[in-house]
């Protein structure tokens, strides 16, 4: 005999676990969910609007200078690191 427990469930099961503290049986649910979905990420692509929304959330998290220090970094490293990052970003997706 077989039991069929639906993927819901076991969401359900880690978003309870981990809302009342329960860090083992959160634990566990995770690992029944990643045995469910394999070890393939899910595909989430947002819209240009989404992206932006997101970008400036975390601009705001992180502070003016945090972010200009950033594009400080990036502008020195030049052209060639940012087709190296795309290229790297590609081949992980795959």
């Amino acid at each position: 005999m077989s039991l069929i427990i639906p993927y819901s469930d076991y969401e359900d099961q880690y978003a309870y676990a981990k809302s009342h503290g329960h860090t083992n049986s959160a634990l566990k649910a995770l690992e029944m969910l990643s045995k469910i979905r394999g070890n393939k990420a899910e595909v989430v692509s947002l819209s240009e609007e989404a992206t932006h929304a997101s970008l400036m959330c975390s601009f705001y998290v992180l502070g003016r200078k945090t972010v200009m220090g950033m594009m400080d970094d990036a502008e020195a490293l030049g052209s060639e690191a940012v087709t190296h990052m795309i290229v790297i970003t590609y081949l992980c997706q795959e």
